[in-house]
C-alpha cells in the first residue's frame, strides 16, 4: 500500500513514449514524447501533477484504501520510480504497466492482563488464565488466552500484536477463568478495552484520545481455610495502648491440643526464618482478640510452631477507653484548704500476709478478691 507516489518517466528512441496513468480504470493523465515527466500524487491533496507537460488534475472522489493506480509505459523508455514506504526501483525496457493499491500504513497495538493477588505471597503452584474477545469484527491479537504465574514479569501477560488497517473504533472483552485454588476469591469483573485510532494526514494511524497499549488488572483475595491468622509486625512497646502494626498477611494456622485462648500455640505453613524476619504479632478473628508471638520454631520444612500470648491492651483497646472512672483528691495530693468544690479522700497504706492452707489449684492459679471503700 502506498500513500504518496511519485515517478519519472522519458522517452526512448524512434517517438519516444506514451505515458498513461488511470485511476481505478479512470484514466487522468496521458502524455506522448520524449521530455521527461516527473509524475506526482498527493493524496492530501487529491491531485495529480506532470512536470514537462503542465498537468494538475483533481481526482474526485480522492482514493480510497482500495483504490489502485495504474501507470503504463509504451515505448523504448527509462522510468525511475519512488514509492514512499514500498523503495524505489530503476527498469529499462518496453511496455511496462505497474499498478499500485493505495492505503494508510497499519498501526499496531497490544491489550495486556494483569493480576494482583492480596492476603498472601504468590507460590510457585499459582497460576491464573485470562481470555480476550474481539468484539464486532475488531482483528484479533495474536493470542486468545493468556496465563499469569508467579515467575510472570510484573504478573502482567500480553494477548500479542494486534494490527489495524483502518481509522475507527475498535472493542474487546477481557475476563478472567475462575480456577480452584484453595482459599481465592477470583476477579469476575468484565473488562471491555477500546482502541480509536485517526489518519494524521500523511497516510499513519494514530490513537483518538486512546492509547494503543492498554492492560485490564485483575484483583484476587486469599483467605485462608480453616482459624485465619493475620499477621502483622508491631513497633510498639508491649505496654502501649496505641500500637504501632505495618504488614498484613492472613495465614492458616491449626490449633494445638494444648493450647489456650491466653496463650495459644498454633502451627502454620511458613518457614520459621522467614516468619521471624516479618512478623511477630497477630489478630485471630475467631476469637477477637490480639496476640503477641513470643516464639517461632521450626517442626518441619515449611512448618513453624508459634508460641502465643495475648495482648489484653490491644484486645480490650474500646472498652478500656470507655470506662468511667471518679478521680478525686487526696490528702497526700494536693491541699484540702483549696475549695474548688471537690471532695477530700484520706488515703492510708495498709497490707496483710495471708496464708493459702490450701496451696495452689493444679494449674498453679488462684483467685483473689478484693473489696474496698
Amino acid at each position: 500500500m502506498i500513500h504518496a507516489l511519485q515517478t519519472t518517466v522519458s522517452g526512448g528512441y524512434n517517438g519516444g513514449a506514451v505515458i498513461s496513468v488511470k485511476l481505478d480504470g479512470t484514466e487522468v493523465f496521458n502524455a506522448v514524447g520524449n521530455s521527461p515527466y516527473n509524475l506526482v500524487y498527493s493524496p492530501t491533496a487529491g491531485t495529480f501533477t506532470a512536470d514537462g507537460e503542465t498537468v494538475n488534475v483533481s481526482i474526485v472522489p480522492p482514493p480510497t484504501n482500495t483504490s489502485r493506480l495504474t501507470i503504463t509505459f509504451t515505448g523504448y523508455i527509462s522510468r525511475s520510480l519512488s514509492v514512499q514506504h514500498t523503495g524505489q526501483n530503476t527498469s529499462y525496457g518496453y511496455n511496462y504497466s505497474d499498478t499500485y493499491e493505495f492505503g494508510t500504513e497499519p498501526a499496531t497495538g497490544e491489550i495486556k492482563a494483569g493480576k494482583v493477588l492480596t492476603g498472601r505471597d504468590w507460590q510457585n503452584a499459582d497460576a491464573f488464565t485470562f481470555t480476550i474477545e474481539a468484539l464486532n469484527g475488531a482483528p484479533v491479537p495474536q493470542r486468545s488466552s493468556v496465563t499469569v504465574n508467579k515467575n510472570t514479569i510484573g504478573h502482567v501477560s500480553s494477548f500479542g500484536t494486534i494490527t489495524f488497517s483502518e481509522a475507527g473504533t475498535y472493542q474487546y472483552r477481557v475476563q478472567e477463568t475462575p480456577g480452584s485454588i484453595e482459599g481465592i476469591t477470583y476477579d469476575d469483573t468484565v473488562h471491555t478495552i477500546t482502541i480509536k485510532l485517526k489518519e494524521d494526514g500523511t497516510g499513519h494511524l494514530i490513537g483518538d484520545g486512546t492509547e494503543l497499549i492498554q492492560t485490564a488488572v485483575f484483583t484476587n483475595t486469599y483467605s485462608a481455610p480453616g482459624m485465619a491468622l493475620y499477621l502483622y509486625r508491631n513497633h510498639s512497646e508491649p505496654n502501649r495502648l496505641d500500637k504501632e502494626i505495618t504488614g498484613q498477611h492472613i495465614a492458616a494456622g491449626a490449633l494445638r491440643d494444648i493450647s489456650s485462648v491466653i496463650n495459644p500455640v498454633i502451627r502454620v505453613n511458613m518457614p520459621a526464618g522467614e516468619f521471624i524476619r516479618k512478623y511477630n504479632y497477630m489478630y485471630i478473628p475467631a476469637w477477637g482478640r490480639w496476640y503477641f508471638i513470643t516464639d517461632a520454631v521450626s517442626i518441619r520444612t515449611g512448618i513453624t510452631e508459634l508460641t502465643c500470648r495475648v495482648d489484653v491492651l490491644q484486645s480490650f483497646r474500646e472498652d478500656i477507653e470507655n470506662l468511667t472512672v471518679i478521680a478525686d483528691k487526696q490528702t497526700r495530693s494536693g491541699s484540702v484548704y483549696i475549695n474548688d468544690g471537690s471532695w477530700v479522700a484520706e488515703s492510708r497504706e495498709f497490707y496483710s500476709v495471708l496464708n493459702f492452707q490450701n496451696g495452689f489449684n493444679d494449674a498453679g492459679e488462684f483467685i483473689l478478691i478484693t473489696a474496698g471503700a
